[in-house]
């Protein structure tokens, strides 16, 4: 290649020529370069008779992957992939720093806001183990038994489980509250939902409710019971991988007043999963025993 040609590959490459690699301009990425000279001639071609934008350093970097071989979709995927799995952990820094009024004064972010950002780092989590347990070919179905029993014998597993379970965590709510003398501070998404009971806001009721009910089990039996527990019961056995993400789980929540009966909650999904083989029946119950708490609240806040 002549010292003219290099130099223009250069410019194009830096994104010092004004030119677009976008489809509607200079259909480069439908074509895969080696570094032969005559390709380099093909694009350069191109880019001198196709009517040509320029819109930011971008465009360069587009050119960059065409002229290097690397696949664009592949790059896309990959890109995307990795961007998910980055914001994880950015979402909750940005929440905690978002939060802190220290650092944010005034524009501090409120319930809602918390409560948002929260589920969102919860259901990204989720996603980005699903996405890892996929990439290692894991069929999810198998390893967590979402086809090992009917709808109809999940439904009755899941109510048997959690009325053998609810008298035992009440009675743990209970000690609490009598122990401590006072009733024990609430959750953020709690006291969202009660406010918002008690000011008649069905719209935030039920953004709240749906949260709880829905979102909330099956991104939590998921990464708790579905993934931590059967991680953890390889290499610890059964009983000290269950107690750990049991503590774990209540830890998260951020509460201590009601650490010891979420602990023992955690207990009682992490058995009836051991005891049935799928994690659909944890999840229901999840979803039955936040329902009733959130039936209960809400009752509460329109006839107290």
């Amino acid at each position: 290649m002549r010292p003219s040609g290099s130099i223009a590959l250069a410019l194009l490459i830096f994104g010092l020529t004004p030119l677009s690699a976008r489809a509607e301009s200079v259909p480069v990425t439908a074509i895969r370069f080696g570094h032969d000279a005559e390709r380099v001639r093909i694009v350069l071609d191109l880019a001198a008779a196709t009517p040509f934008t320029w819109d930011s350093a971008a465009d360069g970097r587009h050119l960059t992957v065409t002229l290097v071989g690397i696949d664009p979709m592949k790059s896309l995927v990959f890109a995307a992939v990795l961007n998910g799995v980055v914001a994880v952990p950015l979402v909750l820094l940005i929440g905690r720093i978002a939060s802190d009024r220290k650092v944010m004064h005034a524009h501090a972010s409120g319930r809602l806001s918390r409560m948002m950002l929260l589920a969102t780092f919860v259901v990204m989590a989720v996603c980005a183990l699903a996405l890892f347990l996929q990439a290692r070919r894991i069929s999810l179905a198998r390893l967590f038994g979402f086809r090992l029993l009917n709808p109809g014998v999940v439904l009755m597993q899941g109510v048997r489980f959690f009325l053998a379970a609810l008298p035992l965590v009440l009675f743990c709510f209970w000690l609490v509250r009598l122990v401590m003398g006072e009733e024990p501070e609430s959750q953020e998404i709690v006291k969202y939902f009660t406010d918002a009971a008690q000011r008649s806001d069905y719209r935030r009721v039920l953004l709240a409710g749906g949260m709880a009910a829905l979102v909330a089990p099956v991104a939590e039996e998921f990464l708790f019971r579905g993934y931590f527990y059967g991680v953890l019961k390889r290499y610890m056995g059964a009983v000290p991988a269950m107690l750990f993400t049991a503590a774990l789980f209540a830890a998260i929540h951020m509460s201590a007043p009601v650490f010891f009966p979420l602990f023992v909650l955690a207990v009682c999904l992490t058995l009836a999963y051991e005891a049935t083989g799928s994690l659909l029946v944890p999840m229901l119950m999840h979803a039955f025993f936040n329902s009733v708490m959130l039936a209960a609240m809400f009752y509460s806040a329109h006839h107290s």
